[in-house]
């Protein structure tokens, strides 16, 4: 897998690219990079953002001087945060936060969560119902019925909801027939 398909390797971190079906990983490990190079309070919005200074209103040139070195040094930390961000994304994703309107790593950062974190809930709670509806009936053979839990519980955990072993367990007996002949069903068919 290429970089730009699907794995970025940022300051020293690899991990996969937001795609559009891994937010919560993705999510995970962009907060730990963001974290460790001390971009985090931009992204969530506790840092305040200063203006660029007017030299009309700040008449002491020391006093602009000093209030424009913070807003550039600002305004390079929230550069490094943004790009850090659209590293991390796939070019499919990352190009639509490539215009005026993405100038802060907050906007960024909770567009992607509103996008693809309702996404990947709705396509895990998708996966939980198939995964529950899932039965031996509707299969032709055990070994089908156990590769379609088997698919279904890989999927869940690509979405980042890792079904627990009881879990599996649960979903593999439940999906059986209540009625004591299909012990006998398994071994005509």
């Amino acid at each position: 897998m290429t970089e730009q398909e699907g794995s970025v390797s940022l300051m020293g971190s690899g991990f996969p690219k937001l795609d559009g079906t891994n937010y919560h990983m993705w999510s995970m490990r962009m907060t730990d990079v963001l974290q460790r190079e001390g971009l985090w309070d931009w992204t969530i919005g506790d840092e305040e953002i200063v203006k660029r200074p007017d030299s009309t209103i700040l008449v002491l040139p020391r006093e602009y001087q000093t209030a424009l070195d913070r807003y550039q040094a600002q305004r390079s930390r929230i550069q490094k945060a943004v790009g850090t961000l659209r590293l991390g994304m796939t070019d499919a994703i990352a190009l639509s936060y490539y215009n005026e309107v993405w100038i802060t790593p907050g906007k960024i950062w909770k567009d992607v969560q509103s996008n693809y974190e309702t996404v990947v809930g709705y396509d895990a709670n998708h996966l939980q119902k198939e995964l529950y509806e899932c039965n031996l009936e509707e299969c032709r053979t055990v070994l089908e019925y156990i590769n379609k839990i088997c698919k279904l519980r890989d999927k869940l955990v690509i979405s980042g909801n890792t079904p627990t072993y009881a879990q599996m367990i649960f979903h593999l007996f439940e999906g059986l027939p209540k009625t004591p002949e299909w012990k006998t069903w398994i071994m005509v068919t």
